[in-house]
């Protein structure tokens, strides 16, 4: 948390990393590189075939979901049903 660093997806590459020296290289690249609030959302260049996957859902995925969920709630409100029937949290 100091650093900033927060875990939001992973590098992956389909070729065989030569050993731990080169792991531990590209960790520590990537952490120079992407750690602390002054790299916070910079470009990463990826090298060796890797690919960035992310783990979560990004900011404007998690609004679309929210939205639905208004709709279904405003839906449900406008045929006077109780959101449980629908299964709709709250």
């Amino acid at each position: 948390m100091g650093q900033g660093a927060r875990t939001g997806g992973v590098l992956s590459t389909d070729q065989k990393l030569a050993n731990n020296a080169t792991h531990e290289q590209l960790h520590e690249e990537w952490q120079r590189l992407q750690a602390g609030p002054r790299n916070f959302g910079a470009i990463a260049i990826l090298k060796q075939g890797l690919k960035w996957q992310p783990l979560g859902l990004s900011m404007v995925d998690a609004e679309f979901i929210d939205f639905r969920k208004f709709q279904l709630r405003d839906v449900a409100r406008g045929f006077d049903v109780p959101p449980h029937k629908l299964a709709i949290e709250g």
